[in-house]
């Protein structure tokens, strides 16, 4: 078309000059034409020979332009690719979706070894795109996988507190985070924070024999491995329980250990483990009190554990001179055998069993169980506590300690009877019940019951068959002859013949409260008053000796005059029964003599106490 002549037109230049720019709207359909042939290349030389990037250019050309430049990106797909497509086209609705994918192509393109710090620039800067949860969750990786010290994983638990990714964080340090309790043989663990420790990952705790260098072994399997070096036949270590989460065997000092050896709680997560120190058991540290064996010629006669207490192996009577079990039984033969607070000695086919607690001792066929130490020269002892002596002392041996000075003063001088003394290592003692805390019976002991005890005479003194102030009447029933019979069966059993016996009268009682009758005899046996209690193991019947205890008694009470004494009545005070019974000796004409003797439970078996009411 010839162009047409302004002043036939009227138009000016300036009127020209305003009016709309077709041309312009030409350039941009032109791009789209092409763009929608998918001839991007032409179309965007086209935008660059036309600087439509330029600022102020029109809109709906930068627009077009914009996208014939995208799959030009895409191609790249690179965040500096991205980055420089968003600044020259910024303004279009292109530059957003640029953008995502600058911040896609950052998460994409991490370094395997990007740190933290610039993870989270990249989070802050693409923060309000789909990738900005995932940089955060990156730079929370990257702090737990440099954490290089326990402050530093704690640092990162606080900043990421809900990461996945925290419990392999707790694997490598978990003593940071996992706080451990041990009160007893009880372990209580916690972990810092709100991290769940399951599966593989749950914390698995045992206790350990740990050495210097921080390596432990399982506490019991420990033990066991020492004890024999101390003389404990293999057979009998072996035997020995051992605990799974916590020890079956006592927490002991061990004498002549490296320093820094001890109990430790190991806890352990997965390939992370650490250890805490752990308590000894109460008494049985570096500072208990040392527990002695007593050997005369070379042989076991005794032990001691603390002042004013001492087991007498050979003695026939007990601590006020009366005969006991041990004085009719037979003689004693075979190596004492230690086990469960008790010590027992082969007495012919019988075994007599004394008390470490010094209570009365008492018979039974059953044999002692393969766990039972024997008491042989050939255990060795271990070094005193620090600040203990030892001396002789004529037939004795002293012991001297700075405990004994806060003792009363009865009890400040410590003499063992023997010529030679063993110290027993705390955790040897503590296994088979030789420890200062043995020395109190299991069971709580009756409580002797005086003359002053309330006690209901007569006015002549003698006993009333009435229970003392205070109690209240028990259950007694008399033996039958077969009874009788049968329990002194039980007698024979253990070496002690029928023949021997005068038997006075016999009576169902019982004074250990565990609802299971014992038969107590009073008799004469070789024409040595006595008492005899036939106390079963097992069920409401003993027939034979290896299923029941049977204690003698010497006791001057079961005669008076010649015959035997008042019938006895039986009674309960407080949580104990007892039993008892009067007589009354004349001494003359005019003069005579009311006594009183109680059968009662010892802790570990039974005594017999006797007193006199006066005339």
């Amino acid at each position: 078309m010839p162009p047409i002549p302004l002043r036939r037109s009227g138009w000016t230049l300036a009127a020209l000059l305003a009016a709309p720019r077709p041309a312009l709207a030409d350039k941009a359909d032109s791009v789209l034409k092409l763009v929608d042939q998918g001839k991007h290349s032409d179309a965007a030389e086209r935008c660059d020979r036309w600087a439509a990037h330029a600022e102020g250019e029109d809109p709906r050309l930068r627009e077009a332009c914009a996208s014939a430049a995208w799959p030009g990106a895409e191609a790249d797909d690179s965040e500096r690719a991205w980055a420089n497509y968003r600044a020259r086209w910024a303004g279009t609705s292109w530059a957003p979706r640029a953008f995502d994918r600058e911040a896609a192509a950052a998460l994409r393109d991490l370094p395997k070894a990007e740190t933290e710090a610039n993870l989270l620039i990249l989070a802050d800067r693409y923060g309000q795109t789909p990738s900005g949860p995932p940089l955060k969750l990156a730079a929370a990786r990257a702090a737990i996988r440099d954490a290089a010290d326990a402050d530093g994983a704690l640092a990162v638990a606080r900043r990421y507190p809900d990461a996945a990714e925290l419990p392999s964080l707790v694997e490598r340090f978990p003593a940071a985070f996992i706080q451990v309790q041990v009160s007893g043989r009880e372990v209580d663990w916690r972990v810092e924070g709100k991290i769940a420790l399951t599966g593989p990952l749950e914390p698995k705790v045992r206790w350990i024999a740990r050495e210097a260098d921080g390596t432990g072994e399982l506490w019991d399997r420990a033990l066991q491995q020492q004890l024999p070096g101390w003389g404990v036949p293999e057979p009998v270590a072996a035997a020995l329980p051992v605990g799974d989460k916590a020890p079956a065997l006592p927490v002991c000092h061990l004498p002549a250990m490296a320093p820094g050896w001890g109990p430790a709680v190991e806890v352990q997560v997965g390939k992370g483990v650490f250890q805490v120190p752990a308590p000894y058991d109460e008494g049985c540290g570096p500072e208990a009190w040392p527990t002695f064996l007593a050997l005369t010629g070379g042989r076991v006669t005794g032990a001691s554990l603390r002042p004013g207490h001492a087991v007498d192996l050979l003695s026939p009577k007990d601590a006020s001179g009366r005969r006991t079990v041990r004085a009719w039984a037979g003689e004693l033969s075979g190596t004492p055998q230690l086990s469960g607070g008790t010590i027992t000695q082969q007495a012919g086919s019988a075994y007599v069993v004394t008390p470490i607690s010094g209570g009365t001792p008492w018979a039974t066929g059953k044999a002692p169980d393969a766990s039972a130490l024997p008491l042989t020269s050939r255990l060795k002892g271990a070094g005193l506590p620090s600040g203990w002596t030892v001396s002789r002392e004529g037939g004795r041996v002293r012991v001297d300690g700075p405990p004994l000075a806060r003792m009363p003063e009865a009890l400040r001088s410590w003499s063992v009877p023997g010529d030679e003394v063993r110290f027993v290592p705390p955790a040897l003692a503590a296994i088979f019940g030789l420890t200062a805390k043995d020395v109190t019976p299991r069971s709580p002991a009756a409580p002797q019951l005086n003359a002053a005890a309330g006690w209901v005479l007569n006015p002549d003194r003698s006993l009333q068959r009435t229970p003392p102030a205070g109690a209240t009447v028990a259950g007694i029933t008399r033996l039958d002859d077969a009874g009788v019979e049968g329990a002194l069966g039980v007698v024979a059993g253990i070496g002690i013949a029928r023949g021997r016996f005068k038997v006075y009268d016999g009576w169902k009682v019982d004074l250990d409260d565990d609802r299971v009758l014992e038969s107590v005899l009073r008799v004469s046996l070789d024409e040595v008053p006595a008492l005899v209690v036939v106390d079963p193991l097992v069920g409401a019947e003993a027939y034979t000796a290896d299923a029941a205890r049977v204690f003698v008694l010497e006791e001057p009470g079961v005669v008076a005059n010649a015959g035997v004494s008042g019938l006895p009545f039986t009674f309960r005070k407080g949580s104990f029964i007892y039993m008892a019974w009067g007589g009354i000796e004349v001494l003359g004409a005019t003069s005579r003599k009311s006594t009183l003797t109680v059968l009662r439970f010892d802790g570990t078996g039974f005594v017999s106490d006797r007193f006199d009411l006066g005339g």
